[in-house]
């Protein structure tokens, strides 16, 4: 399953780059998509990443106090969110509470960037998987191994 994975400024790109390292070496089944990763030198952006968007049904989202009201942060959950009953999208606050959300970006499970609650979006995700679906203990050690 692809995971996409939404950033805007520096400090968002290098939370998002290093969670598109880390979210394989967790859960094996997901493939994240990047696009300062996934667009190759000559291709054309937007058709990539519309591609990206379209084939996903989860997406990350990391939310700064810089990039809060950037605009392709807001298409691309709006993008995300496209099947209402079955996507999914989770914002990761780095410096930022939730009440500090306002508009589109509201109507989404946040959460924090700590320990507790990256298991929790963990788990999300793992539920969506469709097939090779690691258990709650296995999921749980596999993300003690990795959380650094």
């Amino acid at each position: 399953m692809e995971v996409f994975i939404s950033w805007s400024g520096e400090k968002s790109r290098k939370a998002a780059e290093a969670m598109n390292a880390w979210l394989p070496k967790v859960i094996q089944a997901i493939t994240p998509y990047i696009s300062s990763q996934n667009i190759e030198k000559g291709d054309r952006p937007l058709p990539n990443i519309a591609k990206s968007l379209e084939e996903c049904n989860f997406g990350i989202l990391f939310i700064t106090s810089e990039n809060i009201n950037a605009p392709w942060i807001t298409f691309e959950a709006g993008a995300l969110s496209k099947q209402l009953s079955t996507s999914r999208v989770c914002p990761i606050l780095l410096d930022i509470k939730p009440t500090d959300l306002s508009g589109p970006l509201a109507q989404f499970q946040a959460c924090a960037f700590e320990k507790s609650e990256i298991l929790k979006l963990l788990f999300a995700i793992n539920n969506t998987l469709e097939t090779s679906k690691l258990d709650k203990n296995t999921l749980e050690d596999v993300f003690e191994k990795w959380w650094d």
